[in-house]
């Protein structure tokens, strides 16, 4: 089966959440990881977040502020 990559890309209206100037978030996923179970990654700038899809729980994250 052929490797397939999706990647999108939102942009946070800076009026709704000042705290996120210019934020902008990378959402991808890869069609196979090795037998993972299905998960999406979440990238700004240099932070990283991994997250499970089901159950929906945080598996990874770097750089993210726990806020």
């Amino acid at each position: 089966m052929p490797l397939i990559f999706l990647s999108f890309v939102i942009f946070v209206d800076k009026s709704v959440n000042r705290e996120m100037k210019d934020a902008s978030f990378r959402f991808f996923f890869y069609s196979n990881e090795n037998g993972e179970p299905a998960h999406i990654h979440i990238q700004r700038e240099r932070m990283l977040a991994k997250f499970w899809l089901k159950p929906v729980a945080l598996a990874s994250s770097t750089r993210f502020s726990p806020k």
